[in-house]
């Protein structure tokens, strides 16, 4: 043990000779003293004693040895734990990171959640424009309908005029003929006065004046009958030119009450296709609100699994990280205390460092157990801060969606209160037309940039997995090469090593099998929020469509409209 530890031969022999000379002067003579640096003395050989201590000192040795051993496979298992544990630590933050990815995934659902509730909004606010248009078309067809009455009621009052004046002319041609009647008869009895002055022309002189002041008589009613003859045809020309003017007028304003009644039932024409376009855009657009609750149902659904799935992962991780905590500590607790019952009588500082690591150890492994705790909780608390927050949604969305229905009866009332105002609110009309437009078409390109920023991120995911695959296979070597050296190294803990590298393997399996159904669930994510920004596509698509056949129909009732009013 001394030449072990340092000391020269000399020393040896010195303490050996004390030794002997101790054993020889306690014998009491029974013993003879020897000088074992003699040769001459060890001719006879070596004596039982310092075969005996010879033994003892070997075996000594090999027990040091053997502690030695024992102490470096201990060290080595330290080791070995330690790697693992950060191992298990680096694993830890890579799951991290993919709880932050998925509630990134879940903050951009809630983003598209937001966006749809706008389109909502948007389909609302298009439906109670085609309603209001819908309100002006009957509007206008409900004028059209009184201007035709009216224009009926003028016709019937001047056909009425225009018989009643043929009645005053045809009682004027009568007074005409009568008139023209009595001038004959006038004339006759003149010729008969003649014939009666000529047969007495030699009457008596007051026969002749009387006859005078006859024919004067007959001249100024002749001349009276011819000028009242001719203010009759004067008076009779000018009410058949103006019976002719009225004729003419009516006539023309009968052809433009026809065109007008024409126009009115092109125009009731169209505005009937116009209704049953609004119509069935309001069923478009409430089918779009039903299919858009629809995936706001199944958005919060799926949100709803994926966050108990998450608890689930989170729970089982928690799980399976206190079992390898606790089956290391319950390892190496017994194997340290196995080790330390081998050595606590030989190497008391070894002990001591023994002790201070395993301190160290539990110190850590219990730090690391409250940080796990700590963050599984914190897990739970997010997830169910993020399940409030989806609930709080779906009652601010139903809320909003109650108010929407409020501001359409309050539109409905304001749209019977503002039937006047056709010119502005067509204008207003076009103008929200193009707006939505130009929203449309804007919101086509944000749709596609989605997507492509969709298939960026599914390609970063898909070299994520290529990376944590390579990393996953660069693992199960370490692993296997640390087996292979540890074996090697290391006949005594085979066993040991064996159920280690089982559960290893276990563990390895378990991580890899979350990590499958991780990116299993984030592809299927990824597959059904490309199928919705598809459909969304489409959909703003024919509603681009649609929003454009309305415009189009809109103008054309528009042109019609200011035609009809020019006229």
């Amino acid at each position: 043990v001394q030449h072990t530890r340092g000391y020269g031969g000399e020393d040896i022999s010195g303490c050996l000779r004390d030794a002997g000379a101790e054993v020889v002067a306690k014998s009491q003579g029974s013993l003879m003293k020897t000088d074992l640096s003699r040769p001459m003395a060890m001719a006879g050989g070596e004596t039982s004693e310092l075969l005996a201590l010879r033994a003892e000192l070997e075996d000594r040795n090999r027990a040091f040895k053997a502690l030695q051993r024992n102490y470096d496979s201990v060290s080595s298992v330290g080791a070995a734990d330690r790697e693992e544990l950060q191992m298990l630590r680096k694993r830890y933050t890579d799951f991290d990171k993919e709880a932050l990815d998925l509630q990134k995934d879940n903050d951009r659902l809630n983003k598209q959640l937001r966006d749809q509730s706008q389109q909502q909004s948007a389909a609302s606010g298009d439906r109670q424009q085609l309603e209001q248009r819908a309100s002006q078309a009957e509007r206008k067809v409900k004028d059209l309908q009184e201007a035709a009455t009216d224009a009926k009621k003028q016709l019937k009052d001047l056909q009425e005029m225009l018989k009643s004046e043929r009645d005053k002319a045809q009682a004027i041609a009568k007074q005409l003929t009568l008139s023209q009647r009595a001038a004959e008869s006038r004339g006759q009895e003149l010729e008969e006065l003649k014939a009666v002055t000529r047969a007495q022309s030699q009457g008596a002189a007051a026969a002749e004046a009387q006859l005078q002041e006859l024919r004067v008589q007959l001249a100024n009613a002749h001349s009276r009958a011819e000028q009242q003859l001719k203010e009759a045809e004067a008076h009779c020309g000018r009410l058949n030119e103006d019976r002719q003017r009225q004729v003419d007028t009516l006539r023309e304003a009968l052809e433009r009450e026809r065109s007008l009644v024409e126009a009115v039932r092109q125009e009731l024409g169209h505005g009937q296709q116009s209704l049953a376009a609004a119509a069935a855009e309001r069923a478009e657009a409430q089918r779009r609100i039903a299919e858009a609750d629809e995936r706001l149902r199944q958005g919060l659904e799926a949100a709803e699994a994926e966050r108990l799935a998450e608890q689930e992962r989170l729970a089982t991780r928690l799980a399976a990280a206190e079992a390898a905590a606790s089956a290391a500590e319950a390892t190496a607790g017994w194997e340290l205390e196995e080790e330390r019952a081998k050595v606590a009588r030989a190497l008391e500082e070894q002990r001591c460092a023994l002790r201070e690591q395993e301190g160290q150890r539990l110190a850590l492994e219990e730090q690391q157990r409250r940080r796990d705790t700590e963050e599984a909780q914190r897990a739970q608390e997010e997830l169910a801060s993020q399940v409030g927050g989806l609930s709080d949604e779906r009652r601010r969305l139903a809320e909003e969606n109650q108010r929407l229905a409020r501001r359409e009866e309050d539109l409905q009332a304001a749209l019977l209160a503002a039937q006047r105002d056709g010119s502005a609110v067509q204008l207003e009309a076009d103008a929200r037309l193009l707006q939505l437009q130009q929203e449309s078409e804007s919101r086509i390109a944000e749709l596609k940039e989605e997507v492509l920023a969709a298939d960026q991120r599914l390609q970063e995911l898909q070299a994520a997995s290529a990376r944590e695959a390579e990393r996953s296979a660069a693992a199960d070597a370490e692993l296997r090469a640390a087996k292979h050296a540890l074996d090697a190294s290391w006949d005594e803990h085979s066993s040991l090593q064996a159920e280690r590298s089982a559960a290893a393997d276990a563990e390895l399996r378990a991580a890899k099998h979350a990590l499958d159904e991780s990116r299993d669930e984030h592809s299927s994510l990824q597959a059904e929020r490309s199928a919705a920004a598809d459909a969304e596509l489409r959909a703003a698509k024919h509603a681009l469509d649609a929003s454009r056949d309305e415009h189009s129909s809109l103008q054309a009732a528009q042109s019609a409209a200011e035609a009809q009013r020019c006229e």
